[in-house]
């Protein structure tokens, strides 16, 4: 049944195209030596054993396939491991199965999008298996709480990072350092040359860091506001000059969040209570689009740049702050709950101009 079901099958092949044998006799003999009957292969043998056929190019060519896998493996370094010997090293079969073996992009195949971490972590969740290479058991389970996890989970099941992305299939290895900000800009593109931009381009030229360094390996969480600063502390001393950088951009970046929330909600009752808000909304749009931007700006760690990415921000707050006093001169302002009204508005008044003023202090 499982053989029925794979990717072989349909190509119509049988039994013998892999094992060997003589399928027009239906005899034992047909399962001899002499009738070419090639049996199971160990576990030593399955690589070469597959790649009789995978690096085959007249094979391979009439379903569109590539020829590589068998090349890429032996660089990989489960391939390397393979090469000395290592039998418990994963070869084909450990990922792709023995008969049930799929096309990746079938969602049934153990290799496909959703199924290739958890056919990953067979092996690398098993710590008495990694403990023998000196390799943590947690990568599993650290990228079960990533970002790029929930978005395999249906958010953006195309685009999500998986194990072989960053890692690639055959060639399975570790990036290096230096190599990490390759891997990340290839879905990350952007982020790469704002960072290089900056204070931490060279350290990252040199290899000192990496995206890792702030955003970790497996278990990267959504970015955040709250995040920046934090992660400051982890190399930098609090009342270093560098931290204080990062602690004037987060402060920029936290004002500019809080406005744009209360001027959404705001917008939102103003809407409510009869007053038109159209252009409002349009300019609340813009202003989202400059929070993105800034936060993707962060990267460089120049205030002045995040500064220019949210000027619309900051102009949406003032314009919804200005028709909200101009609401209130209204009829329709003096509602019962004016006062409790008030006394929210100009409190969010009060903390948006504080939080101004630090921003521009840390600025200064």
């Amino acid at each position: 049944m499982d053989f029925r079901d794979s990717a072989h099958a349909q190509a119509k092949m049988t039994c013998p195209t892999c094992h060997g044998g003589n399928p027009n006799d239906p005899t034992a003999s047909a399962m001899a030596a002499s009738a070419g009957f090639k049996g199971r292969p160990t576990r030593q043998q399955i690589p070469e054993f597959c790649g009789s056929c995978h690096s085959d190019r007249t094979q391979m060519a009439q379903y569109g396939l590539t020829t590589h896998q068998l090349d890429d493996y032996k660089q990989s370094m489960h391939g390397k491991a393979w090469q000395h010997g290592d039998t418990n090293v994963a070869v084909c079969t450990d990922c792709h199965s023995d008969h049930r073996i799929m096309a990746p992009e079938d969602p049934r195949a153990t290799v496909s999008r959703q199924n290739v971490a958890t056919t990953c972590s067979r092996c690398h969740s098993d710590a008495a298996l990694m403990g023998h290479y000196g390799l943590p058991a947690t990568a599993y389970t650290d990228y079960s709480e990533s970002i790029h996890a929930r978005l395999i989970g249906g958010v953006l099941p195309a685009d999500a990072p998986t194990c072989a992305t960053c890692h690639a299939s055959h060639a399975a290895l570790p990036p290096n350092t230096k190599d990490i900000p390759n891997v990340c800009s290839r879905c990350h593109g952007a982020v790469k040359g704002i960072v290089e931009s900056g204070p931490h381009g060279q350290m990252m030229a040199l290899g000192a860091m990496s995206c890792a360094s702030c955003h970790g390996y497996h278990n990267i969480t959504p970015a955040s506001d709250t995040q920046l600063i934090s992660m400051c502390g982890t190399c930098h001393d609090r009342l270093s000059a560098p931290a204080q950088r990062g602690e004037a951009v987060y402060s920029q970046l936290s004002s500019a969040a809080a406005g744009y929330a209360w001027a959404g909600q705001t917008v939102n009752w103003l809407g409510k209570n009869g007053a038109f808000v159209e252009d409002l909304h349009g300019r609340l749009e813009e202003a989202n689009m400059g929070l993105q931007e800034a936060r993707r700006d962060q990267h460089a760690l120049q205030p002045e740049l995040v500064d220019k990415d949210l000027v619309a921000t900051n102009a949406v707050v003032d314009a919804v702050t200005f028709e909200l006093r101009a609401f209130a001169q209204t009829a329709v302002a003096r509602k019962v709950g004016l006062v409790v009204f008030w006394i929210y508005a100009g409190l969010m008044i009060l903390f948006l101009y504080w939080k101004r003023r630090r921003s521009e202090e840390h600025s200064d």
